[in-house]
């Protein structure tokens, strides 16, 4: 055998090897266009496949809690329009009594009393999803209780108007962001309610209705009334707040959540995910070298080393 054909048969035999190589290639490639993912399996990541599961975790959870926060969200707007509305009643009212006393005619005091007790009673008992908001740890329990001014007055104070409640409303947000979601009714509301029994106190007192212009006795006791409004206006306006700055906490930590899980999206992506327009060269390219090996490697089959041997 001559040193030529020697080198041809090695050349045979390279270009097997070569062959074999781009078809294994080719294979991978268009099994990764197909499924979209660089590895068929996590286990073929190789070392970088712990991350990728702790990637995941992590996603998971941050993706979780954001939802949790988008669900109570909605709520908190809602809790800020029934507190603003209550702030609202109780401002209106001391504007309505301060008026009278001015005056001197509360005619019109006890339709004002009736409509201001019947807008507060209804603000105060918002739902949402079916849940009393600021019911405490009673949901299911409407806060307050009285059904109707004559059941208000009848108590010993606003106060005890409401359903008796152990705890505020608190939520669990993970990642250490624990709060308390909604105050007590009592709390918000207890001043307002306890302004209105006493006007309702003072009005069937005299009958249901005052006199005109009302005597001493009665300017006192509406100026008392008018000091608990103030008080309860900037109670509601506090709680208001207080929900505000948890809502503006929420919407602050939903959009930090968006970021973490955008990222590790991104990262457990570049990790698992394929590159289809760079595969598509690939293929190409993987095309072109097999069909020229494939024509090389035929005519070499074609031909045994018997040939060479000289």
């Amino acid at each position: 055998m001559t040193i030529t054909s020697l080198a041809t048969f090695f050349t045979g035999e390279q270009t097997r090897s070569q062959f074999a190589r781009i078809q294994s290639d080719l294979t991978v490639t268009q099994t990764q266009i197909a499924t979209g993912k660089k590895v068929a399996e996590l286990t073929d990541a190789g070392v970088g496949a712990t991350s990728i599961v702790l990637a995941r975790d992590m996603l998971a959870r941050f993706d979780t809690r954001a939802q949790v926060m988008r669900e109570v969200s909605p709520r908190l707007e809602l809790q800020d329009t029934a507190l603003g509305a209550a702030s609202d009643i109780a401002k209106n009212l001391r504007l309505d009594v301060l008026k009278m006393i001015t005056l001197g005619d509360a005619t019109g005091l006890p339709d004002t009393l009736q409509q201001a007790f019947a807008s507060a009673t209804t603000q105060i008992n918002s739902q949402y999803n079916g849940f009393y908001m600021f019911g405490g740890d009673r949901v299911d329990t409407a806060p307050m209780a009285a059904a109707t001014l004559a059941d208000l007055a009848a108590l010993p104070n606003g106060q005890a108007a409401f359903a008796t409640v152990a705890r505020q409303q608190s939520m669990d947000f993970g990642e250490g962001f624990q709060a308390q979601i909604a105050d007590r009714a009592v709390d918000v509301a207890g001043g307002l309610f306890d302004a209105i029994r006493d006007i309702k106190v003072l009005l069937d007192a005299n009958g249901g209705a005052l006199a005109k212009p009302p005597t001493p006795a009665q300017r006192t006791a509406l100026e008392a009334a008018l000091s608990k409004l103030d008080q309860a206006t900037k109670t509601l306006t506090q709680a208001q707040a207080r929900n505000g700055e948890l809502q503006n906490r929420v919407d602050r930590e939903i959009t930090a959540s968006d970021g973490r899980v955008a990222l590790l999206e991104k990262t457990i992506s570049d990790a698992v995910d394929a590159d289809l327009p760079a595969l598509s060269v690939r293929l190409n390219q993987l095309m072109t070298k097999y069909q020229a090996s494939a024509s090389t490697f035929s005519q070499l089959r074609s031909m045994s080393l018997l040939n060479y041997l000289k």
